[in-house]
């Protein structure tokens, strides 16, 4: 496996946290179980982005770009740091706005339930796949993510 099939993996994951974090924050009406959500879609734009940036850096140098295509992973940096201030200030200015409104939870002791359930699947996933990366020598791919 390279390490384009673990990143691919990893966003995999993220993407399936995504989907169960927003059902869970909607139904609850949880903005901290929604911003949740928010956060690991922002691991699956993030990784998506790195995994692309990755791969245009890894081409060779060509006519048009005499030293290489290195410069894609700043790019790549620039966008997550643009996306990281567009959630951060959304999630924020729906905290207020509930505050303001006095929106409250919906379903507190199902939430927490399914989220400490949420969370021991999550460390279990991490775990698995920190487990196979190290087992086939990609500890370079997403050392941060696990």
């Amino acid at each position: 496996m390279n390490k384009f099939k673990a990143a691919l993996l990893a966003i995999s994951v993220s993407i399936f946290l995504v989907v169960l974090k927003l059902v869970i924050g909607v139904i609850t009406n949880s903005i901290s179980i929604i911003s949740d959500a928010l956060h690991s879609f922002m691991d699956v734009l993030a990784s998506t982005i790195t995994l692309a940036a990755m791969y245009f850096a890894g081409k060779p140098p060509d006519k048009c770009h005499n030293y290489g295509h290195g410069r894609y992973e700043d790019l790549a940096a620039v966008l997550q740091s643009i996306l990281i201030l567009i959630f951060s200030v959304t999630i924020i200015y729906q905290s207020f706005s509930r505050i303001y409104n006095q929106n409250f939870l919906n379903e507190t002791i199902p939430g927490i339930i399914v989220m400490s359930r949420l969370l021991t699947l999550l460390k279990t996933i991490k775990i698995l796949i920190k487990l196979f990366i190290s087992q086939h020598s990609l500890s370079y791919v997403y050392s941060d993510w696990v």
